[in-house]
């Protein structure tokens, strides 16, 4: 039977393969630079490059990557845009733990 995959399960299961990615988009490009801005000197974080601008960079590279899009773009072509590589499910799995 089938039935799970064209009901409730269905939706479920879309949303926890876009979990993964989004684990994987912020574990890989977003939570290094808060972590390291967090111990920072002064209001940007972290010396050289404030912390906040690279921040920023990081989000608009997601924002210009990903979101501007929508749905007119093949979603894993996007990732790998955003990633610079295949996207992978061990940052959910760190999630999880």
């Amino acid at each position: 039977r089938f039935g799970h995959l064209v009901t409730y399960g269905a939706g479920y299961y879309g949303y926890l393969f876009a979990q993964t990615w989004a684990s994987d988009v912020w574990r890989s490009n977003l939570a290094p630079l808060l972590a390291s801005s967090a111990g920072g000197d002064g209001p940007d974080g972290g010396g050289g490059r404030g912390g906040a601008a690279r921040l920023r960079e990081e989000g608009t590279k997601v924002w210009k990557g990903m979101l501007v899009h929508g749905g007119a773009r093949d979603p894993k072509d996007m990732i790998r845009d955003v990633l610079g590589r295949e996207p992978g499910v061990d940052a959910f799995f760190a999630e999880m733990s």
